[in-house]
This record gives structure tokens, C-alpha cells and sequence, in this order.
């Protein structure tokens, strides 16, 4: 699977940095906007938690619009770089949407706001060893003008064979064939949602309905956010067992009583990202430590 090299990446405490990268980044047009990221991020979570189940093997976010990260990133550059450096982010966020068969610059930079979360729903979606493990995948990406994410993703949509549109709970879910790489799409609130299957924002819906089904209400997740303390602009959460039954390619994982949670944050440090990883176990932490790398 094209995600399972982009989710080993969070072992290493690199997750997020990769996001950003991916993600790609615009011009220098926001760049008053950006000044606030200077002392480090923000200090919000995921809203984007909400959509995704609370037995998610793992989750990452980006919580600052990458035009605003990206404007932070060429005042740091040499004039003479910052050309080929803005065409080589053009490349990465074209290579990141293609995965979910969109353009990033007309089908979803008009509309972004400051958050996407990316996160597997689950080890085997259709729950049978004939096939192999199946996993779920969604991408939760905030909107800053829900009506023009729903123009840009009817035009999108508009442009492809067998489209299917199906009204859930006052949402309309509009899905390709089921053999097309273009993932399913809805918008629900103040946010666009894709999954690799259909049933998956089905079930988003839902849990973000219910009282206690969402990720948002994971004690082990908010043990996560309780560590978190200073401002950041991406965070990363992994199920330690479930994960490693993800990068397995396995549909199940052996369960244990003392749950190990791996958590992570990024933060901007002047021209660096300092990345701080967090391994609990329980509710107990395990290890703390922060690292510098190079934006």
C-alpha cells in the first residue's frame, strides 16, 4: 500500500515533517498571515478527531495552512533558491492529492483551511482473510469556504465516469466505481472528508454524532493532547500494537492490557522543526525527549 511507507515515517517521529512536505506549499502571499507561527505554532488539536473511529491504529495532522508554513519557509531561503525550491513543493503537494485522485491547486487550495488530518480507520475493512488486509484510510481536511469545496468538488466529480451520490444523514457522499484510485468524498460542516471506501464516511458521520466513538474521546488519545504543552503546528498519534499489525499487512494484532500510545508533536523553532515524541504506556509516560531537524 502507498500508505504504509508514508505511516512508518511516524516510528521515526518524522510523520508530520513528511506531511508538510506532501502536503506542498504555496507563495509568499500569506505571509503577514504566517507571523503568528512564529512563536512555535498553535495551540489548538485536531478537530478533524472527531470523524475518525476510536480504535484508529494512527492519526496526523497538520494544523497550520501550509500557504502560511510555506511563507515562513522562503524568508529563510537564499533569493536564488527560492524558486526552485517553491516548484519542487508544487510537485510534492501534486504527488500527495494524486494519491486520492485530485489537484491540489484546483481542487482543494482554493477552499483549505488551517487543518488536515490523515488517519487508518482500520487493519481489514471487509474483515475476511480471503483477500488479504484491507485498510481504511481518511483524510479530514478543514474548509475556509465550505460553498466553494462544494463547487470544487462538483466540478471535479462532474469530470468523471459512474459517479454515485448518496444522501446520508442530510450529507451527500459522492463515490466513483468501486475499481476507480479517486476516493470518495463529502462535506460535513466545516469540513471535506475522503475515504478509500465509501462506508468509511458513513461511519465518520456517525461517530461524529455519538457520544463515545470518535478518537476525540479516547482516553489514551487525550492522555496524548494532556502532554502536548507547548504551541505546535502538527501532531501524530499511533496505537503501538495495532500499527504494527498495519505494517504487518495483518488483519488483526494480539491484544495486551497495557496499551503503549506513541505521541508527537512539531513545532517551529525559528529556521528549524523541533519534533517532540512521546511513548506512553497506560497513563503512564514512558519517554520524552525533542529533536531538531532542518524545515
Amino acid at each position: 500500500m502507498k500508505f504504509r511507507s508514508f505511516f512508518w515515517t511516524i516510528t521515526a517521529g518524522a510523520i508530520i515533517i513528511f506531511l508538510v512536505s506532501m502536503v506542498g506549499l504555496g507563495w509568499i502571499a500569506t505571509r503577514r498571515s504566517a507571523v503568528n507561527l512564529l512563536k512555535g505554532g498553535v495551540n489548538t488539536f485536531p478537530s478533524g478527531a472527531v470523524f475518525v473511529p476510536k480504535q484508529a491504529p494512527a492519526m496526523v495532522s497538520l494544523l497550520a495552512n501550509p500557504e502560511k508554513i510555506n511563507a515562513l519557509r522562503q524568508v529563510t531561503l537564499p533569493l536564488k533558491d527560492r524558486k526552485g525550491d517553491r516548484q519542487q513543493w508544487q510537485q510534492w503537494e501534486q504527488d500527495l492529492t494524486a494519491k486520492i485522485g485530485l489537484d491540489y491547486q484546483k481542487d482543494i487550495k482554493p477552499w483549505l483551511g488551517d487543518e488536515i488530518t490523515l488517519a487508518i480507520t482500520a487493519l481489514d475493512l471487509d474483515r475476511t482473510s480471503r483477500n488479504g488486509a484491507q485498510p481504511g484510510y481518511i483524510l479530514a481536511a478543514e474548509t475556509k469556504n465550505t460553498k466553494l469545496a462544494k463547487e470544487c468538488l462538483r466540478d471535479f466529480y462532474s469530470q468523471q465516469d459512474k459517479v454515485d451520490i448518496e444522501q446520508y444523514k442530510g450529507a451527500n457522499i459522492i463515490s466513483t466505481n468501486k475499481n476507480s484510485s479517486i476516493w470518495s468524498g463529502v462535506v460535513v460542516g466545516n469540513f471535506v472528508l475522503f475515504a478509500n471506501q465509501p462506508r468509511i464516511l458513513k461511519e465518520a458521520i456517525n461517530q461524529a454524532q455519538a457520544i463515545n466513538l470518535s478518537l476525540e474521546q479516547s482516553d489514551y488519545y487525550q492522555a496524548v493532547l494532556n502532554n502536548i504543552l507547548q504551541p505546535h503546528i502538527g501532531i501524530g498519534y499511533v496505537d503501538v500494537l495495532s500499527f504494527s499489525a498495519w505494517l504487518d499487512k495483518s488483519a488483526v494484532f494480539v491484544h495486551s492490557n497495557n496499551q503503549e500510545t506513541l505521541g508527537m508533536s512539531l513545532s517551529i523553532n525559528k529556521s528549524d522543526l523541533a519534533a517532540q515524541t512521546l511513548l506512553l504506556e497506560a497513563e503512564n509516560t514512558l519517554d520524552n525527549f525533542a529533536t531538531n531537524k532542518s524545515i
